[in-house]
């Protein structure tokens, strides 16, 4: 298994980019890539999101109005 990786700090479209040239699966971080109006599904060779769930699922409550908050589902 070989890993390249394009260089840092560049723009999503370099990245994207380098993934489709590669013929490769996008692995990031980047909620932006999540976008399906920018990345359609069946036009690259796959995004693969890994996300800090705590992280966000933490931004979310704090900000959340506490009505919402009285009888969550989380899944």
């Amino acid at each position: 298994l070989e890993h390249r990786h394009a260089r840092v700090n560049s723009t999503d479209k370099v990245v994207f980019q380098f993934a489709q040239t590669n013929e490769a699966a996008l692995i990031t971080g980047d909620m932006g890539f999540g976008n399906i109006l920018h990345f359609p599904l069946g036009n690259h060779f796959g995004i693969v999101i890994k996300c800090d769930f705590e992280r966000y699922f933490l931004k979310l409550i704090t900000r959340a109005p506490k009505t919402i908050l009285m009888n969550p589902i989380i899944i």
